[in-house]
């Protein structure tokens, strides 16, 4: 039994280095769409004939939870060039494709990236949103997206992959192996400690403090921070950090490294700040524990397009059975007709009988 378990973790914890390394030295994901194409429906979501997943219905600030992922794309297409800045969201259309269908109407400011001179590094994007109840400041967080990034996974995973393999010989109760968990884990931060100030990761979280400081008093009363992939992952940590509610999309778990920087008040209590949407077969959150609330994402591809995100959230909108999933999911998720209609017939169940 042991040794089964040990080949099973192996084959995921390695299979998951593999994929990220093949992701993180492929090109840029930042992609032209034609955004002006688009043209939303003003249909209502009538969702009261459906028992929809409880993505769905859950909400931060009034702000449906799958709809912040549209900043959590938007982050990879803003862009700031002779002082001028460019976001998916400048378009009136597109803009409407998610958001002023319903009773809910939204006032959307892109107010630009809070990290300057820093053009291939991390970005943290700054959106002021207003609805009928609350104003919400959105940071959406995108790592850079070239061989650097390598290094900084490497970062994140090393120690979860030792606690993944070292979990499959583990013979001990429950309470004694948490305690043993825990020493190994500050045991393998200790190289962190030493070097801290020369890893990638920590200038990261640096510059994302400090931007966060100078503009904080520029924000709304409530803020959220999301991210994709890497972004995700440094979202969880820096939302800790800053004791704000954090939103993952396929990013990775950070349970490894509690002992690694100082909280204010309960680190424990890490799904209170933190949830992860994980998508079916993404291997990237699977590597290590998510630590947060976890919603799963219906994802019928492999598990190289089940971690890209528009695909995530073309089938956000489907699951939830959004008026403009079918705009969204043709012309900018680039999906064909037929596995739009799979993605919504495997979530047809969840029809109400009268």
């Amino acid at each position: 039994m042991p040794t089964i378990r040990f080949l099973s973790n192996s084959i995921i914890v390695f299979a998951s280095l593999f994929f990220i390394i093949k992701i993180l030295v492929l090109k840029d994901e930042d992609k032209s769409f034609a955004f002006d194409k688009v043209n939303p429906s003003k249909k209502k979501s009538y969702k009261k004939d459906f028992l929809l997943p409880s993505l769905c219905y859950s909400s931060i600030y009034n702000i449906p939870l799958y709809l912040y992922m549209p900043f959590i794309n938007d982050a990879y297409y803003y862009k700031e060039e002779n002082n001028k800045k460019s976001s998916s969201f400048d378009n009136k259309n597109y803009r409407n494709l998610f958001y002023n269908n319903a009773e809910d109407q939204y006032e959307i400011k892109v107010i630009g990236n809070l990290i300057k001179n820093d053009p291939h590094g991390v970005k943290m994007v700054q959106y002021n949103v207003k609805n009928n109840k609350n104003n919400v400041t959105i940071l959406s967080i995108k790592g850079t997206s070239n061989k650097k990034d390598i290094f900084l996974d490497a970062h994140l995973y090393f120690p979860s992959v030792l606690l993944n393999l070292l979990s499959a010989f583990s013979t001990l109760d429950q309470q004694k192996e948490l305690n043993t968990f825990k020493l190994i884990e500050y045991a393998l931060s200790i190289p962190y400690r030493i070097f801290c100030q020369f890893l990638i990761i920590d200038d990261y979280l640096s510059k994302l403090i400090e931007a966060y400081q100078k503009n904080k008093k520029y924000f709304h009363k409530n803020v959220v921070v999301v991210g994709h992939s890497l972004g995700g992952g440094l979202a969880k940590i820096f939302g800790r950090l800053i004791k704000k509610q954090a939103i993952s999309l396929s990013g990775p778990g950070v349970n490894a490294f509690h002992s690694l920087w100082e909280y204010e008040g309960d680190s424990d209590n890490f799904e209170l700040t933190a949830i992860d949407l994980i998508p079916d077969l993404d291997l990237v959150p699977r590597v290590d524990i998510s630590g947060g609330v976890i919603y799963r994402l219906i994802c019928m591809e492999n598990p190289f397009k089940c971690h890209i995100k528009e695909q995530s959230l073309c089938e956000a909108l489907i699951m939830c059975r959004h008026p403009n999933y079918y705009e969204y999911c043709k012309k900018i998720a680039r999906l064909s007709d037929l596995k739009i209609q799979e993605l919504y017939k495997t979530t047809e169940f969840n029809k109400i009988k009268s």
